[in-house]
């Protein structure tokens, strides 16, 4: 299959799942980390905390609370950031 094939096949399947309502990324990995996706839960950046958070990432997270999910011995975190032209999502 050639690229030009394979790219507008795969522009045609992201429109469809976009009109039919997708899962934004961020939902689309917890959904993947989890048998049955627990309710979000978040954390507030405050203090000696944010500063923590400040040393990993290089700069003042911009939101005042990091969403995660929790289900037995597994947890499931997601981060964003601003990349130079779009967001940036991790997922651990």
């Amino acid at each position: 299959m050639s690229f030009r094939v394979f790219g507008l096949t795969l522009c045609a399947a992201l429109a469809t799942t976009t009109l039919a309502g997708a899962t934004t990324p961020a939902e689309s990995f917890v959904a993947a980390q989890f048998t049955n996706a627990p309710a979000a839960s978040s954390l507030t950046l405050t203090g000696e905390l944010a500063s923590v958070i400040q040393e990993i990432m290089g700069y003042p997270y911009p939101q005042s609370e990091i969403a995660y999910w929790k289900s037995e011995n597994k947890t499931v975190w997601i981060l964003e950031g601003r990349g130079r032209s779009s967001m940036i999502t991790a997922g651990f």
